[in-house]
């Protein structure tokens, strides 16, 4: 790993729970029912130059497991209060198994 990497990269603890044991979720593999439902959350703060100052990132995620097959789908969110960190989303969905 570089250094300019791992000056970017920093450690988050997420505390993430079960919030349903019963979702039914549609996604291009099919649908699953009584799929379990996990929410995670997590902050930090991140130094992000003698200019800049520092960053609060917040990171949130939604994630639902079949059972025998596991993740189907999870929905990710991520934010910050600097406008040079940004914010962004991101989604998977199982496409196929066997």
């Amino acid at each position: 790993m570089t250094n300019s990497l791992q000056a970017i990269l920093t450690r988050l603890a997420v505390i993430s729970i079960a919030l349903s044991v019963d979702e039914v979720v549609t996604v291009p593999a099919g649908t699953f029912t009584k799929c379990i439902k996990v929410v995670g959350r997590g902050s930090t703060r991140k130094n992000i130059g003698p200019l800049m100052g520092s960053a609060k990132v917040e990171v949130e995620y939604y994630s639902w497991y079949a059972a025998g097959i596991g993740m189907v789908k999870a929905v990710m969110k991520e934010s910050s209060n600097h406008l040079m960190v940004g914010a962004g989303e991101g989604n998977l969905q199982l496409e196929s198994f066997k």
